[in-house]
């Protein structure tokens, strides 16, 4: 396992507030994942699990971060 800090920018927020959360993962696509689900609000937690665990969920980093920012989501992962 390899640490990583995730950043999360909503843009389609209210307050453009920058998010940061340390996450434990294998690789960037696992940590964003993580990231993803420390981002997400409690009620909607379910959804999101299912997605990153459904078909529709892409297959690789690239993809996964493409599909986040055509929702207004910017994401960073680094290696720490």
């Amino acid at each position: 396992m390899k640490n990583y800090v995730v950043g999360i920018l909503d843009l389609s927020a209210y307050d453009l507030g920058l998010e940061l959360f340390k996450v434990e993962a294998e690789n960037e696509y696992d940590a964003l994942k993580k990231g993803m689900l420390e981002f997400t609000p409690d009620e909607y937690k379910e959804h999101e699990l299912e997605f990153q665990n459904g078909a529709i969920c892409p297959p690789n980093f690239e993809s996964l971060t493409g599909y986040y920012n055509v929702g207004d989501i910017l994401t960073k992962v680094i290696e720490i």
